[in-house]
């Protein structure tokens, strides 16, 4: 059996894995949850023919920015707490 060599000092350093409490992990989830949504939606109309209902998505967009808005105070708040 041939052994792996030892890895030297600091190789793995660069690679840190950030850890589970990052709030930026939560706020990629969520961006990320939301595309899949959306993706789908069409995917589903367009594709698979299913009659969905129509969303304005013109008037829509304000409630995205409003989404926005509370998640960076919410992180905001969060900075300050922690440090």
């Amino acid at each position: 059996m041939s052994e792996q060599p030892p890895s030297p000092p600091g190789a793995f350093e660069g690679r840190r894995r950030p850890p589970v409490s990052d709030p930026g992990r939560f706020g990629t989830a969520v961006f990320g949850a939301i595309l899949i949504a959306v993706g789908a939606w069409f995917f589903a109309e367009q594709t698979l023919g299913i009659a969905l209902p129509d969303i304005d998505w013109g008037s829509l967009w304000p409630v995205f920015l409003i989404g926005l808005g509370i998640w960076v105070l919410i992180g905001s708040a969060d900075r300050r707490r922690s440090g």
